[in-house]
Parts: structure tokens; sequence; C-alpha cells
């Protein structure tokens, strides 16, 4: 009961200054233009407070390392991270105080990384893993074909700006 108590005591301040505020705000709303209302909402609008929890996976030869932070970039310490295949479970690790685990690296081709926290966040994330390249061995090469296309998107958009220019040019009036 004397919880209750000292809960609601210390709400009641808040909920007066609220209260406070709401009527302040009333009164003020007559003099406001509707488009400048409109522009005091959009601009007071702002998003979320909360953080997010996500993961990084970086596959390495022979083990997968597991990064885990919150979106402000504070690590995620004694995180419990499971790895899938499919609905089964086949590892997991608890991230240490920099907010790293190790994973052992599974020769399945397909996986699904599942992160929770101690305060109920989650974080998952579908991984198709690839053999590793022999040691020595190139890694793929130049995508040319995604060069070549932003080139022509490229060349494309200039010869549609010197075209514009063109006709803006001769639809213009000299002087006479």
């Amino acid at each position: 009961l004397w919880v209750a108590r000292l809960a609601l005591g210390a709400h009641l301040p808040v909920a007066f200054l609220e209260a406070l505020l709401g009527v302040l705000i009333w009164k003020g709303l007559r003099y406001l233009k509707p488009a400048l209302f409109l522009g005091l909402v959009l601009l007071g609008a702002s998003g979320a407070w909360a953080h997010r929890l996500d993961l990084d996976v970086i596959p390495e030869k022979d083990h997968l390392r597991v990064e885990v932070f919150f979106s402000d970039g504070t690590p995620a310490r004694g995180a419990k991270v499971q790895m899938f295949s499919g609905t089964r479970e086949i590892a997991h690790c608890q991230t240490n105080p920099q907010g790293v685990c190790f994973l052992p690296r599974p020769t399945l081709e397909e996986i699904q990384i599942v992160v929770f926290e101690a305060l109920g966040h989650r974080a998952e994330r579908k991984l198709a893993l690839e053999e590793p390249p022999p040691p020595g061995h190139p890694q793929k090469g130049i995508p040319y074909s995604r060069v070549f296309l932003a080139l022509g998107i490229l060349a494309l958009a200039g010869a549609g700006g010197l075209f514009w220019r063109r006709i803006r040019a001769s639809s213009r009036i000299g002087p006479v």
C-alpha cells in the first residue's frame, strides 16, 4: 500500500504540469493560423526514443564472429545468440562485454542467427554462407556488368541534360 501512495505522490506533480501545459497550448491555439499550426506539428514530430538491437555476422575461416549492439552502438553484453537450421538449433553462445561471440562455422548453406537480450530485445538475421576460398585463391572478380550499367546510366543522364539544355536555349528569344 505504501508503494502505491509513493507512486501516486510521484506522479501528481507531473500530471499537474501536463495539465497546465495542455491548457496553455489550448489557449494559444486560438491565435495560430492553420498553416503555422501544421508547420509546428511537423517540426515537433520526432522519432521514437527506443533503441533497437542489431547484429553483424562476419564469416571467418573456421567460425562465425557475431557482433551484437544497440542502435546507438552500445554493445549488448550477455546476449544469448542461437544459430538455427530451419527450426533446429545447431549452436549457441553468449556475448562477452564487447558484445561479441563466436559460433562454429556450419557446413550448411543457409542458417538463421537469433539474438535475445535480457530486456526483451530480439534480432535475427538469415545468412547464406559460401565456402571460403582456398588459401592463395583470388577472390571473385570485378562485377563488370554492374560497372558498365552504372556508366551507361550516367552517360544517359548526361545526354538527357545536354538535350534539355539545348531545347531550353533554342526556345529563348534573343535580343532584337
